[in-house]
């Protein structure tokens, strides 16, 4: 029910991080360090960013989407979120500006939410079959859409860490 409640306040406090933060600040350069190197590498585009942050940072999540062919299958969406949330991880603790403002210095991905979403076709919504990888509190949750009625329906959930072993490239 949680990550459900997680998954539904998510789609609707997503934030704009430009509206959110200066150019000048630590957290909006690394989120956009991050998010170019996504989009260049992987094609994934940032749809948005927040967290917990009023007294210090305590997690930060983003979401981003990509075009259904290039993430057709849960492997695929696995190993985005795993890569991504690992890299972005890196970057959030290696931050000299952001080292200050973290409450529980290092973040751990206990502290990071990451979510992938498939576009359909021409940029719109999926409206069948797989539609996201979502890390939320250490665990990733991969869901789908069922017609007629686009119900969304959790299909399979692990831990970072087990998701993390079926990610070669993570664990060099």
């Amino acid at each position: 029910m949680k990550k459900i409640l997680f998954f539904a306040l998510g789609l609707f406090s997503i934030l704009n991080a430009e509206l959110v933060w200066g150019a000048s600040d630590p957290l909006e350069q690394v989120i956009q360090q991050h998010a170019r190197e996504m989009q260049e590498n992987y094609g994934l585009r940032l749809l948005g960013a927040g967290g917990q942050m009023m007294h210090g940072i305590k997690s930060v999540s983003l979401e981003f989407t990509i075009d259904g062919e290039k993430a057709e299958s849960m492997e695929e969406l696995r190993q985005l979120v795993v890569t991504g949330s690992l890299k972005l991880l890196d970057l959030l603790n290696d931050s000299e500006g952001l080292r200050h403002e973290i409450t529980n210095y290092p973040l751990t991905i206990n502290d990071l939410g990451y979510g992938v979403f498939r576009d359909g076709p021409e940029g719109g919504s999926v409206s069948e079959g797989l539609l996201a990888g979502d890390l939320f509190e250490g665990e990733i949750t991969y869901i789908e859409i069922i017609p007629p009625f686009k119900q969304q329906r959790t299909i399979f959930e692990e831990t970072f860490e087990e998701a993390q072993q079926k990610v070669p490239e993570a664990n060099n």
